[in-house]
């Protein structure tokens, strides 16, 4: 069957409007894009915590100023309740009366000798490790200052030595006696003196304040409470181990020594 010219033109053309074919429209490629993923947008930064927020910038620096640090260090070697209000009735007058010696020691370039100088070091030192705490503590130091200026001149050197002495001596002696039979330690100014005499005054008055709440700042009391636990299993340890060797060496010259050696094996 031959087709003719006409044949031809009823032929459907894919250019031709009438095709059932139809080029997408440019909305209709973009749509059939595939959309790429936008990136996850970044984690918010972990919320701060009251504790960082609180804490004096003083505070939190290491070394010299470092509060827990010295007061961890000071409540290791003061953990029994008694020694400690021991502590509490014998610190301040040490501090009084030393103040009170000291004012009978001119220097050139402070109008109140001695006194003055010892004075203000240990209220900037409580002031620089706790403002709030450290306030009330450099004003406990300069009425001690003061009552121990006007008791100096009213007494003379002759008879205020002699009221330091038998105060000093009778405030060593109770403080002693609660390391000795309460704590069952040496004193802490027998591995740092100069820590011990600097935060004596300071720990006597934080123990105080902590009957009333206070902390210098929320989860202190928690942090160097745990700090102290771990000092103290240091020591008890280590006087362990001295103990044993102690015995050891004991034992050794003599014949018990093979019976040591069996019973540590």
């Amino acid at each position: 069957m031959g087709m003719g010219p006409s044949s031809f033109h009823r032929l459907p053309s894919p250019f031709t409007k009438s095709s059932h074919y139809q080029f997408p429209s440019r909305s209709q490629q973009q749509e059939a894009k595939p959309s790429i993923p936008s990136p996850p947008p970044p984690p918010p930064p972990p919320p701060s915590s009251s504790r960082s927020e609180s804490i004096p910038v003083v505070s939190m620096g290491k070394g010299l100023f470092d509060l827990e640090k010295h007061f961890a260090f000071y409540g290791a070697y003061h953990s029994n309740p008694v020694n400690v209000l021991i502590h509490m009735l014998f610190v301040w007058p040490i501090f009084y009366t030393t103040l009170l010696l000291f004012h009978f020691a001119p220097l050139p370039f402070a109008d109140g000798g001695l006194a003055s100088v010892f004075a203000v070091i240990y209220a900037l030192f409580y002031l620089l490790m706790d403002p709030k705490a450290g306030s009330l503590a450099a004003l406990l130091c300069f009425l001690c200052w003061l009552g121990s200026a006007s008791l100096a001149a009213r007494l003379g050197f002759s008879l205020a030595w002699k009221v330091v002495l038998a105060a000093q001596l009778f405030s060593w002696t109770g403080q002693f006696i609660g390391h000795g039979v309460c704590e069952k330690r040496a004193p802490a100014l027998m591995d740092n003196l100069s820590q011990a005499f600097l935060m004596a005054p300071f720990f006597v008055l934080l123990e105080a304040l902590n009957f009333f709440g206070y902390e210098p700042y929320p989860g202190f009391h928690a942090d160097v409470s745990a700090k102290i636990e771990a000092a103290r299993k240091e020591w008890q340890a280590n006087k362990q181990k001295k103990s044993s060797k102690s015995r050891y060496h004991h034992f050794l010259p003599g014949s018990g020594c093979h019976q040591l050696l069996d019973s540590c094996g």
